[in-house]
C-alpha cells in the first residue's frame, strides 16, 4: 500500500481528507470500485488501483472507509 497520500487526522496531502468519509454515504460497491479502478469514479485520479487485494480485503477496506467519521455505529458486544 501506498503511504498516507490522504489527508486522515492530518496525514498527507495529495488525495482528498478521508477523515469523515463514513458520512459521505457511498456504498460498499462503490468504494470496491474505486479501490479497484480509481479512474472509474474519477478520471484525473492519482491513486493507485488495488488489484492485489482479496475479496476480503476489499470488504474489510471498504468497511474501514466506511467507518470513518461516523459516531453511531452499534455496540457489537450487546445482541441486535
Amino acid at each position: 500500500m501506498h503511504r498516507m497520500p490522504h489527508s486522515l487526522w492530518n496525514g498527507g496531502k495529495v488525495g482528498p481528507d478521508l477523515s469523515e468519509e463514513g458520512l459521505v454515504g457511498h456504498s460498499e460497491h462503490w468504494l470496491i470500485v474505486q479501490f479497484l479502478n480509481s479512474k472509474a469514479h474519477f478520471p484525473a485520479s492519482l491513486m493507485p488501483d488495488f488489484t492485489s487485494l482479496t475479496k476480503a480485503q476489499q470488504h474489510d477496506l471498504a468497511q474501514y472507509v466506511s467507518s470513518l467519521g461516523r459516531k453511531d455505529w452499534p455496540d457489537p458486544t450487546k445482541s441486535q
